[in-house]
């Protein structure tokens, strides 16, 4: 177990789990009921409401992995929940390493700040002319000392396996 140092509560849980040769046991509903009622013993509600749910889906291990993300002003952030669930609705893994990132920010994430950043971004990208075959949605970052970014991933045509990530500090 790893403690989140801003909230003092778990911010990554992990036990070793063996991939499963037999079927999901419990459907994709009972996982993220479970995994919801694991992450209400880490978070207050009022924090959990602040999250959206993002879905589910199936790792490598054979275990539901069950994602959230906290949105702020229309846009995604890096503050995210994942709970893995085994095939016989066990909480296998946690991690929560950011929830409450964006607790003290809000006040400088508005609607209009964001959309002038996101639009000078683009507008940035734009004039390096290159080939983009198609950019990421933006996603609200911080550095390690705390400063704000908007982060575009870009993906360029007629390359394979490649992409480059800009940012943009904000103001």
């Amino acid at each position: 177990r790893k403690w989140n140092k801003r909230t003092n509560k778990i911010a990554f849980y992990f036990t070793p789990y063996e991939q499963s040769t037999s079927s999901l046991k419990i459907s994709e509903s009972s996982a993220k009921s479970i995994a919801e009622d694991f992450i209400l013993n880490i978070v207050s509600q009022n924090q959990f409401d602040k999250f959206t749910y993002l879905g589910t889906s199936i790792d490598a291990l054979g275990r539901y992995a069950v994602c959230y993300a906290r949105y702020i002003s229309g846009y995604v952030t890096d503050e995210t929940i994942a709970v893995w669930v085994d095939t016989n609705g066990h909480v296998s893994g946690y991690n929560g390493y950011n929830v409450g990132k964006y607790d003290s920010l809000t006040d400088q994430l508005t609607k209009e700040k964001l959309d002038a950043s996101h639009e000078l971004l683009l507008s940035k990208i734009e004039s390096l002319n290159l080939s983009v075959e198609r950019y990421d949605a933006p996603c609200i970052t911080t550095s390690t000392d705390g400063k704000l970014f908007l982060q575009v991933n870009v993906h360029y045509a007629n390359t394979s396996d490649f992409f480059m990530q800009i940012t943009r500090q904000g103001e």
